[in-house]
């Protein structure tokens, strides 16, 4: 066996074994909307040291929520606005399923982090779901509490934003609604338009 032949032979020993790691890992969240996984490219390096992702569905609301999805849009859009670095984020999403966001998201940890022994990589990987996971709420949390605080400026709060979508009388009509996707669509940097007649949100180059 050449020196080329050995590390090749080293490096898919070192991936089999990881992948195997990440399966039981897999096996052990099963029932969960996470798992771990790994993005390969074709136009990959075989010695590439593939980094970790989760890969998870993000709910955005209630799956028994009837009517308009306008309260809802804020924690969406604070959704897509964290996600804006990882993978997979969908060209739109519908307002008519409760599957929520499907989405990889990196971990900045790597094959080779995960330790040799089967029990502490399936601990290790595990451990690494929750904190990634934690840490992703955290920030959806903030972005949108960030921007309740802008749009209370604006006259608009969650309790407020119910009631136009109730189109309860005083509260609603049609300036209000488009006023209120204005605020939206000044906060949040990623560019959406909202298609009622499709019931979708798109991105907009």
């Amino acid at each position: 066996m050449t020196a080329a032949e050995s590390v090749w032979s080293r490096v898919y020993h070192n991936q089999v074994d990881a992948l195997s790691k990440i399966s039981l890992a897999n096996l052990l969240l099963r029932g969960s909307d996470e798992q771990i996984d790994i993005v390969r490219m074709p136009t990959d390096s075989p010695y590439m040291d593939y980094e970790l992702y989760v890969k998870t569905r993000v709910r955005w609301k209630d799956g028994t929520a009837d009517g308009d999805v306008l309260p809802y849009m804020p924690r969406l859009l604070s959704i897509v606005e964290t996600l804006r670095s990882s993978r997979g984020v969908p060209s739109e999403i519908r307002f008519d399923t409760d599957e929520g966001v499907a989405a990889y998201i990196p971990t900045q940890r790597h094959i080779s982090d995960i330790p040799d022994h089967p029990r502490e990589a399936a601990q290790y990987l595990r451990a690494l779901v929750k904190d990634i996971m934690d840490d992703f709420y955290e920030t959806v949390q903030d972005v949108e509490d960030y921007f309740w605080f802008a749009a209370r400026q604006r006259g608009f709060s969650p309790e407020i934003v119910a009631r136009m979508a109730r189109k309860e009388p005083g509260y609603y009509s049609y300036d209000r609604i488009q006023r209120f996707e204005r605020v939206m669509q000044s906060y949040f940097s990623v560019k959406f338009r909202v298609h009622r007649s499709e019931s979708k949100l798109a991105w907009e180059e």
